[in-house]
């Protein structure tokens, strides 16, 4: 599954060389969800390409809906409004109450993660180097973004 990231707004008035600009290459790479929806524990590890297959209700869509959450968690006016409320593209709001989003409604937490590759172009920039003195020193480079939130319903 590759899906292409917007480009990142530039909330300054200096550029810092990537902020701005397009993120060519950029990939979600896992996908993680513990007790959200009808996943108690998913930690999915993504390549370049993938098959979703599965019967109606068994959390194609929500999976899907996962990346989708983080962009709406940026632009809600609140938490509750990025899952109870209607956002750009959705006919219906993800819950109509909190407890909806637990797993079998045991509980009351939740937590999302999901880990984005970073383009070469944007590792280069953080790193200030080369991709060979990169590929060198791979392991203290910054090569990837991990979001992991958790809520409490």
């Amino acid at each position: 599954m590759s899906i292409a990231v917007p480009t990142i707004p530039n909330n300054s008035s200096q550029s810092d060389g990537f902020i701005g600009r397009k993120l060519e290459n950029t990939m979600i790479t896992r996908i993680k969800a513990k007790n959200y929806r009808c996943f108690s524990d998913l930690d999915l590890e993504l390549g370049n390409y993938h098959i979703l297959a599965g019967a109606n209700g068994s959390g194609k869509t929500t999976l899907l809906d996962i990346p989708a959450v983080f962009a709406d968690l940026l632009y809600a006016r609140t938490v509750g409004a990025a899952f109870l409320e209607t956002g750009p593209g959705q006919m219906t709001p993800r819950a109509r109450h909190p407890r909806e989003l637990i797993h079998q409604l045991r509980g009351n937490a939740f937590s999302l993660g999901t880990e984005v590759r970073l383009p070469e172009s944007v590792t280069q920039t953080l790193a200030g180097s080369t991709s060979e003195e990169i590929q060198r020193q791979s392991e203290k480079c910054l090569s990837a973004l991990r979001y992991e939130v958790g809520f409490e319903a």
